[in-house]
């Protein structure tokens, strides 16, 4: 009994890092399309500028991430290429090859800013 209730525990904190993808496969049925921009748009331009600079301080977080957003990138034949999960809460980001990307504080809020300006609602029930 109390290996079984150990096995569901562990299930339970494995699934908070799931992804909205897996890999460039399924998209989770739980994803919604915020809206979509053109590569050579001024937002995506605004976009790349402020991921693309180096981060300023490093930070761990104590909890798992838990992503509930992320950028999906497609091709010209309308094909999903490449995908970032982003956990707002823990500043954790994941690529859709499982990589890690390091960001600061300043890349996240203007993360959030794109998305919200997009559109995209984000959760923020918990941010400290």
């Amino acid at each position: 009994m109390r290996r079984a209730a150990i096995q569901r525990q562990i299930e339970s904190l494995e699934s908070y890092s799931r992804t909205l993808t897996q890999g460039l496969g399924t998209i989770d049925p739980t994803a919604t399309v915020g809206a979509r921009l053109a590569a050579d748009s001024p937002a995506v331009q605004r976009l790349a500028h402020a991921v693309q600079r180096a981060s300023q301080q490093e930070f761990f977080a104590m909890c798992p991430p838990i992503y509930r957003d992320a950028l999906a990138f497609y091709n010209e034949a309308d094909e999903l290429v490449r995908v970032l999960n982003i956990c707002f809460e823990c500043h954790f980001m994941l690529s859709d090859q499982q990589a890690h990307v390091e960001a600061d504080l300043a890349t996240y809020d203007a993360l959030r800013t794109f998305l919200l300006q997009a559109g995209h609602p984000i959760e923020t029930d918990g941010w400290a």
